[in-house]
């Protein structure tokens, strides 16, 4: 008898992955790009990899592109404490 994680399915970007894959722990640090919100950005990295645990510390306008704290497994256990440290928001090339 084979079971589902036997069978390989392919994400959106193609990249071969078995339909059930271990837990990540960990944080990644996200280029958002604009037009997409924080919760959009955070379904489709859960998405593509396969994470039923993760969060977001701290939203980005959807108009706004920007770095996305996005905290997965048991790291997300360290949402709270991350948004609480001081956030440094500029431009970039700096123009003055």
């Amino acid at each position: 008898m084979r079971t589902i994680v036997d069978q390989p399915d392919r994400t959106q970007a193609g990249v071969r992955r078995t339909a059930k894959m271990a837990a990540l722990d960990g944080i990644i640090n996200l280029n958002k790009p604009a037009g997409l919100s924080s919760a959009q950005a955070l379904a489709r990295v859960r998405k593509l990899l396969g994470q039923p645990k993760a969060g977001h510390a701290g939203t980005l306008d959807p108009l706004a592109d920007g770095v996305l704290v996005v905290c997965l497994g048991r790291a997300t256990r360290l949402v709270e404490s991350l948004m609480e440290q001081p956030k440094i928001i500029g431009l970039w090339p700096p123009w003055t």
